[in-house]
């Protein structure tokens, strides 16, 4: 987000739903500031209650309930930017965001359940370009981050007052700062290399617990032109201080059999410090949080080999993979696996351009194999009409579902009411095979006066309201189960104006 360093400029985008504010103003010929601030103010999902009893074969009584939770997100950069005499660049970068979602659902002598989570993140970065007259250039770039996650749940089964017991606490900070050390230079007209170092610090916390990693790094890129064959290939190495070295080779590479057809192909070996895990914070729920890799750290090796044809306005791609995690961490039926995993799968992508519309189209499958052998399907269609000052657009997307969670979600997975049981009332589900779809339209005028830009428009999300469930909390004792679901975008319409000054 670089500003105008001409002139000022000011993009404002309002909504029913959202507000995006952006402005930039130079303070001198080669010195420019920009801000941006977006903010909502709406809850993202609906409200409804749908109740109806078993069947005959099961005599408990079962309730669904989707729920509306309270949602406010919000978020601020500023930026610095400036040029030298020389054509060096610098800027200093600052960012802060804030987001609340809080919910409860209460039962008269059944339940009472309340949530809050908390998330505030900043930080901040600073970096300077230094172009040396051969045409290599040096970077620097210094950054520091922080998050912090506060998770307040009370759980209460039954006509009770609430005990320290029933509520449960986390309060979970990552830190990162890091400097970083690039040199671009180029060997004769084929090759171009980039050595850099890094230094990371990390810091994490999760309550009371701990944890620190410092970790140097160091890594070589060589960009390689060979007539119609392009080859990229480096190394990184990390270093993480009183652990041992991790060496990750990997290489990629584009040939263009013809001017219509070129095939791509990469590998490489990825490490992973910082991880998302699963966290129990009580018998009935999980919370991801951030946490330390322990000695064995998250290890991946990556292979993708692709096709692609473009000719009179038609691309067509298709691409295969092929990955190898380790020690990675999957939650199925509130139980959490270390497992390593295979994972196949392609991605199959056309897009048309007919005059000034566009058709598009793709459609993926992979499977995994573990904690349970998976396929798993989904498609996308969708087109833009241009239609000159109107312009219209559809898009459509189904998929078939997936049997597991990976360590993600509030707690409590998706489901379909078939969870495991923990004790005698609660009972909660993190799997699904339930497919999803969804249905979005949109409508826009663009006009511009004098030096102003205009954009005007209406959109519909979910067009059908399709009850795509994000997540699931199960509480049941011997004669009623109730599901309480908060859902992905119900129906959503929307309108906006834009003005670019």
């Amino acid at each position: 987000m670089d500003g105008n360093f001409d002139a000022p400029s000011v993009k404002a985008t309002v909504s029913n739903y959202t507000m995006n504010l952006f402005a930039s103003a130079p303070l001198a010929k080669k010195l420019t500031i920009s801000a941006a601030y977006r903010q909502t103010f709406y809850n993202l999902y609906s409200n409804e209650k749908v109740d109806f009893s078993g069947n005959g074969n099961n005599p408990q009584s079962l309730s669904n309930v989707y729920i509306k939770p309270d949602y406010h997100f919000r978020d601020a950069n500023i930026k610095l930017s400036g040029k030298t005499s020389k054509d060096d660049t610098y800027y200093i970068s600052l960012y802060g965001a804030d987001d609340r979602f809080k919910f409860s659902v209460r039962q008269t002598d059944e339940f009472d359940i309340n949530a809050s989570e908390k998330n505030r993140q900043y930080g901040g970065a600073a970096s300077y370009k230094r172009v040396w007259e051969n045409g290599s250039a040096t970077k620097v770039v210094a950054a520091f981050s922080q998050f912090t996650s506060l998770l307040d749940n009370l759980a209460i089964v039954g006509n009770k007052k609430p005990t320290p017991d029933d509520v449960s606490y986390l309060d979970n900070e990552v830190q990162e700062f890091s400097v970083k050390l690039s040199h671009d230079f180029y060997i004769g007209s084929r090759n171009k290399i980039q050595l850099g170092g890094e230094w990371q610090q990390y810091r994490v916390s999760l309550n009371d617990l701990r944890g620190e990693l410092e970790k140097p790094t160091l890594y070589i890129n060589d960009n390689i032109l060979l007539g119609k064959l392009s080859l990229n290939a480096g190394v990184r190495v990390d270093m993480p201080l009183n652990k041992k070295v991790y060496v990750q080779p990997r290489l990629s590479g584009t040939y263009k059999i013809s001017e219509e057809v070129a095939a791509t192909a990469s590998w490489g070996l990825y490490n992973q410090f910082l991880t998302r895990t699963a966290y129990q914070y009580d018998e009935s729920g999980f919370q991801t949080v951030w946490t330390m890799a322990d000695s064995t750290f998250t290890k991946a090796m990556h292979t993708t080999v692709g096709i692609a044809y473009s000719k009179n306005s038609l691309l067509v791609s298709l691409e295969g993979y092929y990955k190898k995690t380790n020690n990675s961490q999957y939650f199925l039926e509130n139980t959490l696996y270390k497992i390593d995993n295979t994972i196949i799968g392609a991605d199959l992508f056309l897009k048309k351009q007919i005059r000034n519309h566009t058709l598009y189209g793709s459609y993926s499958i992979n499977r995994l194999s573990k904690p349970q052998n998976e396929l798993s399907h989904e498609i996308k269609v969708g087109g833009i009409g241009a239609f000159d000052p109107f312009y219209f657009s559809l898009s459509y997307v189904y998929g078939s579902g997936f049997a597991y969670i990976s360590t993600g979600g509030h707690g409590h997975g998706q489901g379909n009411g078939q969870g495991q049981q923990h004790g005698s009332k609660h009972k909660h589900t993190d799997s699904s095979d339930a497919s999803y779809s969804r249905f979005d339209i949109s409508a826009t005028y663009r006009t511009q006066i004098k030096k102003v830009r205009l954009q005007a428009g209406v959109s519909l999300l979910n067009l059908f309201d399709t009850k795509n469930i994000k997540y699931n909390y199960q509480v049941s004792d011997q004669n009623s189960a109730t599901n309480i679901f908060t859902k992905a975008t119900p129906f959503t319409p929307t309108v906006f104006l834009e003005i670019i000054l």
